[in-house]
């Protein structure tokens, strides 16, 4: 799923609304401006070990605590992480 922070559309839509009457320019560059939310990252240094996160490695994605390896009694790899989504209200 692909999104734009509030911060971003606005600081876009205030740039453009009043430099253009094309709706279509418009809606491209906000269009553009959208980025892949809650992508997945590799494995690495950034990584956090402070808090539960998505893990993947090769399967169905798991919450766990990444402390910078895999678990002992993990019988996988995790390759990939992603913030966990915010609770529903």
């Amino acid at each position: 799923m692909r999104g734009i922070t509030e911060e971003r559309l606005k600081e876009v839509f205030s740039k453009l609304y009043w430099s253009t009457n094309d709706d279509k320019e418009l809606f491209t560059a906000l269009l553009s401006e959208c980025t892949e939310l809650n992508a997945w990252q590799p494995i690495d240094e950034n990584t956090p070990k402070d808090r539960h996160v998505l893990l993947y490695g090769g399967h169905v994605p798991c919450c766990q605590m990444f402390v910078g390896h895999a678990n002992a009694n993990w019988s996988w790899e995790p390759t990939h992480w992603q913030e966990l989504p915010k609770d529903p209200k």
